[in-house]
């Protein structure tokens, strides 16, 4: 992972909802908390390089179902004086047994940079990179394009291997919060290309695409989508499989849910695979809970 500073002056111009979740909550509801998390800034040590447990994190499988559970507390973690970042996944220094890559899924980062900075990523192979903005918009450069991206916005980079990308911190005074999601892409037809792509978190309880990424997809030729729902408290769906073969990653990003009868809270993550009904069924637990389903090619 190469790290760059840069000094980016806030931009006057830049009308931006600060945070993915301002639109659905109230302020009495800003302080939903596990383990002391509030937007996903989770007050526990962290310290320089690698910070996750010593030991491998504990993994609940249920073998018949062929689940695993990703536990918020039990990710890795790597921080210098400005970025931090927590990793569901094997990440740079943080290896653990039991958090190797789930199917093309390789890399699935919470990532807090602060203001003035900038970072910058390259991939190793050719990789479908999804940046999703949490709290505050940011700034973004690659050899595809270069702009500007808020919450309510997503933005997906299809690189070769060698290629790089970096995002910068406009503000000069707050910290930004978004996901970096990268899916491995070994297929021929595969080209390089970016798109954006916009969704209302007002709409509320459904499955609301991010990026359909098909056969014959002009971005990326992989087979699978992306997803993002907010649901009120007790609002239940189903989502169905678009290809047999292919497995399914939640992640929650706000409140609680019940996703095929396991426990998930804010960060935590499940992943499924050789699901027999072709469907995953859910619940939210919470009122306003957020969550991001991947269907990933095993």
């Amino acid at each position: 992972m190469n790290v760059v500073k840069a000094n980016y002056a806030l931009i006057s111009s830049y009308t931006v909802t600060f945070d993915l979740f301002t639109p659905i909550l109230k302020g009495s509801e800003l302080k939903i908390t596990r383990s002391a998390v509030l937007y996903g800034y989770e007050q526990t040590a962290c310290h320089p390089g690698h910070c996750g447990s010593s030991q491998n994190p504990q993994t609940k499988m249920d073998t018949s179902t062929q689940a695993q559970l990703y536990l918020s507390d039990q990710r890795g973690c790597s921080q210098t004086d400005f970025f931090r970042s927590y990793h569901v996944f094997n990440f740079g220094s943080y290896v653990a047994e039991a958090r190797n890559p789930f199917g093309t899924l390789r890399v699935l980062n919470d990532n807090t940079l602060a203001a003035g900075h900038g970072i910058t990523m390259q991939v190793e192979q050719h990789t479908d990179v999804l940046i999703l903005p949490l709290l505050g918009g940011l700034e973004y450069e690659s050899t595809r394009g270069n702009g500007f991206l808020e919450t309510g916005q997503a933005q997906l980079f299809s690189l070769r291997s060698g290629m790089d990308y970096g995002i910068n911190n406009p503000y000069e005074t707050e910290s930004i919060n978004y996901l970096e999601i990268w899916f491995t892409n070994s297929l021929p037809a595969f080209t390089p290309g970016i798109d954006q792509t916009h969704f209302d978190l007002t709409v509320a309880n459904k499955l609301l695409p991010l990026f359909s990424i098909s056969h014959t997809g002009s971005v990326s030729p992989q087979p699978g989508q992306s997803f993002i729902g907010r649901y009120a408290g007790r609002a239940e769906d189903r989502y169905h499989l678009k290809e047999p073969r292919n497995g399914v990653f939640v992640f929650v990003l706000r409140g609680v849910f019940e996703v095929q009868n396991r426990l998930l809270h804010q960060r935590d993550g499940l992943s499924l695979t050789n699901i027999q009904s072709g469907a995953v069924d859910f619940e939210a637990l919470s009122n306003d809970a957020v969550l991001l389903l991947l269907d990933v090619l095993q």
